[in-house]
């Protein structure tokens, strides 16, 4: 079995121009009622928070999940929505 470091190397993370990505993304959709209480989290390679903001309406809880998602994603390699399909399905 492959190991997953090789799979996915590790890339630092341009801390400042994340952090604008994410600013300018949330700017971008403050105004958008379909996203209207986001919040966006972004780690780097070993687990630590690079970025995090939030729409000013957005509550506690999804601030925490967005966190909790980014870090998730991270540790499993893979994004959590069909991590969380298969872990409804049984």
């Amino acid at each position: 079995m492959p190991d997953n470091d090789a799979l996915c190397p590790q890339v630092r993370l341009n801390d400042s121009v994340v952090c604008q990505q994410v600013a300018r993304f949330l700017q971008e959709t403050e105004s958008d009622a379909r996203t209207r209480g986001l919040a966006v989290a972004v780690v780097g390679p070993e687990g630590e928070l690079i970025a995090f903001g939030a729409h000013a309406r957005c509550p506690p809880l999804p601030r925490q999940l967005a966190q909790r998602k980014a870090w998730r994603a991270l540790r499993f390699r893979r994004p959590t929505a069909p991590l969380a399909q298969e872990v409804s399905a049984g």
